[in-house]
């Protein structure tokens, strides 16, 4: 464009001077002016056009597809699990918050404990093991004495009792004691759901914990709904009407 206007410019001047020359003169200009506007036509043609100077609009990166939220619960630290459940202050009336033990029927389960946080629930228990020839000798919570054939597999140990009652574990940090003849301190987990935790005196604990969410009337357990009122020295919690155990404020 710049060559066009200057050829043009070019073409007005000698068009200006062309009462001095003859009319053969003008038009010989006149045909030169002429090509050369012709061919800084055809130049122009096939010059490249400028791009206007527009900010280019960053082009918007994908969205990554959204994962549909996994249900499975990730393995806990058992540890951190029992310390948390028992350094809780003690339970409250007017809500579940704090540590509980459970009557049931009027009468208060030994060695056991549900203990309400913020946003999740542990159930703890206590208890007692040993390991002989016989077995894994265990008690804990409301679980009567019973003593467990150990048997390693690939994935840990299963513990069996005849006609069939197996409980997986899988180690998970400190002493893999279960297969040997003394006692230990070890973690073991049974799923991702309780967390069998071992002494070298022979004590053992175990901790499930899981998610929570009190309202008014109405506490979600997990997976599970329940009804709770607060009914004397305790909270009642049911099910459909029908009451499944007292949870009593734990000393």
């Amino acid at each position: 464009m710049k060559k066009y206007l200057i050829i043009l410019a070019m073409a007005l001047a000698l068009a200006g001077c062309g009462k001095e020359k003859s009319a053969r003169d003008r038009n010989e200009e006149e045909e030169e002016v002429v090509a050369q506007e012709e061919t800084a036509l055809e130049e122009e043609a096939q010059e490249p056009e400028e791009e206007p100077e527009v900010m280019a609009e960053e082009e918007a990166e994908p969205e990554a597809p959204v994962e549909e939220a996994l249900e499975e619960k990730a393995p806990s630290d058992y540890n951190a699990d029992l310390s948390s459940a028992k350094g809780s202050d003690k339970g409250l009336l007017d809500t579940l918050s704090g540590r509980y033990n459970i009557s049931k029927d009027g009468q208060v389960i030994e060695g056991m404990e549900y203990v309400f946080l913020d946003d999740s629930y542990s159930i703890t228990e206590t208890g007692s093991y040993s390991i002989s020839a016989d077995g894994l000798t265990m008690q804990h919570g409301a679980n009567a004495e019973s003593t467990y054939k150990v048997t390693a597999t690939e994935e840990g140990y299963n513990l069996t009792i005849e006609p069939g009652i197996l409980i997986p574990l899988v180690f998970k940090e400190g002493t893999d004691g279960l297969s040997g003849t003394e006692l230990f301190d070890g973690t073991y987990s049974m799923g991702d759901a309780q967390g069998y935790i071992f002494h070298k005196d022979g004590a053992l604990e175990t901790v499930t914990t899981d998610s929570l969410k009190v309202d008014k009337g109405t506490v979600a357990m997990g997976g599970q709904t329940y009804d709770w009122k607060p009914a004397g020295d305790g909270i009642e919690l049911s099910t459909n009407g029908t009451l499944l155990y007292t949870f009593v404020p734990a000393q």
